[in-house]
């Protein structure tokens, strides 16, 4: 078990990656980071194979586009897809089972117990 202080340690070495993706690894991070590993070039990729919004933390809308009905919970996605296709909805699906992201899917954000959020990629 990780205790706090190894926690901190860990967790502000991700973030000091100066990634623009929140929690995720960059190449730039540490090497004991566990997590998923995007570039730059990988994000911009995934963004031209969609027709719909890809919206990141760095994005002027993030703000108000990460949250859910239940104000409970309280999720920062590394990446918001609002799909208006049916191959933006595969081509999501394709891009998080590729590089090992967690995925939650939303219609309306409506979820009691949260499962409309998370830190991966959501899929509206």
């Amino acid at each position: 078990m990780i205790n706090r202080r190894s926690f901190l340690k860990k967790s502000s070495r991700a973030m000091l990656a100066g990634s623009a993706f929140g929690m995720l690894c960059t190449k730039s991070a540490i090497a004991d980071c566990t997590g998923a590993v995007l570039t730059d070039a990988l994000i911009s990729r995934f963004k031209s194979r969609i027709q719909g919004m890809v919206i990141l933390p760095i994005d002027s809308g993030y703000a108000t586009s990460r949250l859910i009905f239940n104000t409970r919970f309280n999720p920062y996605p590394v990446v918001i897809v609002r799909a208006v296709s049916e191959s933006d909805i595969a081509r999501t699906i394709e891009f998080a089972r590729t590089n090992n992201i967690a995925l939650a899917l939303r219609s309306g954000g409506h979820s009691y117990i949260g499962a409309s959020g998370g830190s991966g990629i959501i899929l509206d």
